[in-house]
């Protein structure tokens, strides 16, 4: 800060090189220039002070506090850009989004403006019910910055607000009649009653506020009723309320353990964190008769970031809450701990799925697994929105907006409901535009209905596949089913649904359902199931026999059969032995075999994957007869090992399912060795290796009479690789392990 002496000698220079430069002679104006120097020096000086008390108070983040600081500046010097993008953001972090809109609407014609006064202009925009205009600024955001997926969240939630408004019919809502002057939200079920969050007054004579937003800290109370008929609020466990924020409660199912978001405080000491920010901290504890005791800290809170809102799932076995712990995807982020024992496990991260780059929070578990949150970071009516994400197989569907009028243009969070999902209650300051919470009642008279989306054949669900809602025949939105294939949303009384599923490479499916015909409040499931879409990729051969000439045999039934499903089609081979199959689908295996009264093929996999239209496979076999000996590929053993290795059980399959296809067939087992070891060691091992083979097939439902076991040792061997006298050769690993090789040959047909 400039010193008063610096100040005075910067004013004495400014007055003498004016009388140097325009050498003035007249002594009249020279003393008037140094009076008016003189008197604006203490206005100067004033200006200075205030600014750097208004920054004080910023620095503390004691925002409300600094705001009128900020005013005085602006009063003496209204263009002091530092100050209007200060009291801007002091308006947004004490949530007042009138403020915030007016002053940012002044911030963005600074010379100073950045990108992200763009986006909190939107957003204040979008709190204060004004979806045209905020439309207008995040595109001029787009032409600055780009595209990014939080702009991308805003931007459809403002093409999505039509359809978000009309949902007003899917609730019932009411203001709870138990509401103060004050701020109240928060409620959660306990004992025939709620308890919730108030900053109502305490009646104590020493009223204590937070510096941040300068108004009083919450307490927890208790009223005992229902729907909108509770008795007067008292203070809930007056024995473990503190001086400061007691908010954010939860209990397990019992009634006999609580979790609670309080200040950062140890031993009525206040704890900041090294940027000098009271964080919030999880603390819990157990119920002993009437009382509360053994309070425990969260094991993993810190003194260097946030852990807020806690919420057991129904069992109790996890613990939901807020934290903005180190990586994490920005703000506050959900997360979820298991218990192990009599402590939680390492908290995971919910994941993109649903945690954005801003705030995610206030976490309720149903007791299907779903998810209830808030979240500012989706865009949505604007401020915070309550959104609900369904739990299937481990993983969250895609949130879904609850729409109006749970959702409003400013905060909308804090759910809770009954094991129905038909009432329960939740928090918002639509009435008070910024300044207090109220809790509302509410009751859903609209269907849930969860849809399924799933491959017709592999019934396996279809992630990323979108699906088109079509109400009384009108499309009102595109959702996207999540990992688990699913989506969810609200079906309004009295409408009739349609809802057609589509996905890349699959035949688009409508199914339809009339909502009029279901109960109020109830709860359907959908499923749509999507076929593979038709193609033109051929599979062509040629069907030779096993002489020297390998001529083409005609007449011969070629049978291609999905190993998904086990259904097949053949045909049957032309005069030069030729065959084809056309339309093949997708990302499908099949099996490819042919067969005449005296021949067979050894089945051959065919894999058709990321093909493009018009493409045709070509694969030709032989037909092999009585007496022919096949080779089996990738049948091998380990050196002195007769156990059957999981490649060689891939082709022993096929033999299976070869002698399954022709149930007169009879074959020999022929093993080798190589040629290591004695003639007589290896004779064994071959026998033992062979022997195992026709176990594996016989386990595997072919008959002990159709199969023979002989042991070669190393009489066959098909490769230089001799170990005995003047033929001994040196040899690789792998050429030794040709020779540990296993052969059929066909005895008979029929």
């Amino acid at each position: 800060m400039i010193l008063q002496f610096e100040i005075i000698e910067l004013l004495l220079q400014e007055f003498f090189n004016s009388i140097q430069t325009k050498k003035m002679k007249n002594l009249t104006f020279i003393k008037i220039r140094l009076l008016t120097l003189i008197l604006l020096f203490p206005v100067f000086c004033q200006a200075q002070h205030r600014m750097a008390k208004a920054n004080r108070f910023y620095d503390n983040l004691a925002f409300a506090e600094a705001v009128p600081e900020y005013k005085k500046v602006l009063k003496s010097d209204s263009t002091n850009s530092e100050a209007i993008f200060r009291i801007a953001n002091c308006y947004r972090m004490i949530n007042n989004t009138t403020e915030a809109e007016k002053w940012y609407s002044k911030a963005i014609q600074l010379d100073g403006a950045k990108p992200t006064h763009l986006i909190y202009y939107t957003e204040a925009l979008m709190s204060n019910g004004e979806y045209k205009e905020a439309e207008k600024w995040i595109m001029k955001f787009r032409q600055v910055a780009g595209e990014d997926s939080r702009t991308n969240r805003i931007v459809e939630s403002l093409n999505n607000i039509n359809s978000l408004i009309e949902d007003s019919l899917n609730y019932s809502i009411q203001k709870l009649s138990i509401n103060s002057n004050n701020a109240d939200c928060c409620p959660v079920f306990y004992n025939n009653g709620i308890v919730f969050s108030s900053t109502r007054s305490r009646n104590e004579l020493i009223k204590q506020v937070h510096q941040w937003t300068d108004r009083p800290f919450f307490t927890l109370y208790y009223s005992k009723g229902k729907d909108n008929n509770f008795s007067t609020p008292k203070i809930f466990a007056p024995s473990i309320t503190t001086d400061f924020n007691n908010a954010a409660i939860c209990f397990n199912k019992k009634g006999d353990e609580l979790y609670i978001t309080r200040n950062n405080i140890d031993d009525g000491k206040v704890r900041r964190s090294d940027s000098g920010i009271v964080m919030l901290k999880i603390y819990q504890y157990k119920k002993s008769g009437s009382k509360w005791i053994d309070e425990s800290s969260f094991q993993y809170n810190s003194d260097q970031y946030n852990c807020a809102h806690p919420s057991l799932n129904p069992d109790g076995s996890k613990l939901f809450f807020a934290s903005d712990m180190p990586g994490g995807f920005g703000g506050l982020d959900l997360y979820v701990c298991k218990k192990e024992g009599n402590l939680w496990g390492k908290p995971e991260n919910l994941g993109p799925a649903i945690n954005t780059s801003r705030n995610d929070c206030f976490p309720y578990i149903d007791d299907n697994g779903g998810l209830f949150f808030a979240s500012n970071g989706r865009g949505g009516l604007g401020g915070f929105d309550i959104y609900y994400s369904s739990k299937s197989n481990n993983t969250y569907a895609e949130p879904v907006n609850l729409g109006y009028p749970i959702n409003s243009a400013n905060d909308d969070f804090g759910w809770v409901q009954n094991e129905t999902g038909t009432s329960g209650y939740f928090s918002s300051n639509r009435e008070s535009k910024d300044q207090n919470d109220d809790i509302y009642s509410f009751k859903r008279v609209s269907v849930l209905l969860n849809v399924l989306v799933y491959d017709s054949k592999t019934k396996l669900p279809l992630t990323a596949s979108t699906v088109k809602v079509i109400e009384s025949g009108i499309q009102k939105r595109v959702l996207t089913t999540s990992d688990n294939g699913t989506i969810n949303l609200l079906m309004k009384p009295g409408k009739d649904y349609k809802f057609i599923a589509e996905k890349e490479k699959y035949v688009p499916d409508t199914s339809g359902i009339e909502a009029k015909s279901l109960d109020t409040a109830s709860i359907r499931n959908l499923s749509i199931a999507l076929k593979k879409e038709l193609t033109n990729i051929m599979l062509t051969g040629r069907i030779s026999s096993n002489d020297v000439d390998k001529n083409g045999i005609e007449n011969t039934i070629v049978s291609l059969t999905d190993k998904e499903t086990g259904k097949g089609i053949t045909t049957t081979t032309s005069k030069e032995g030729l065959y084809k199959f056309e339309h093949l689908t997708l990302d499908s295996r099949y099996s490819l075999e042919a067969k005449k009264n005296d021949g067979v093929s050894y089945p051959v996999d065919i894999s058709i994957d990321d093909l493009e239209n018009n493409k045709t496979l070509n694969t030709d076999l032989v037909l092999h007869g009585v007496q022919d000996v096949v080779k089996i590929d990738n049948i091998y053993y380990d050196l002195d090992k007769f156990n059957v290795r999981p490649d060689a059980a891939i082709e022993l399959n096929r033999i299976v399912a070869m002698m399954k296809s022709n149930p007169a067939m009879k074959i020999e087992l022929r093993s080798h060795t190589d040629c290591r070891q004695s003639d007589e060691y290896n004779m064994k091992l071959s026998e033992r290796r062979a022997k195992s083979a026709v176990a594996y097939l016989i386990k595997n439902g072919i008959s002990s009479s159709r199969l023979v076991a002989n042991g070669y040792g190393k009489t066959m061997l098909i490769n230089h690789c001799e170990c005995e006298g003047t033929k001994l050769t040196p040899c690789t690993e792998e050429e030794h392990q040709q020779n540990r090789r296993t052969e059929f040959k066909i005895l008979s047909l029929n």
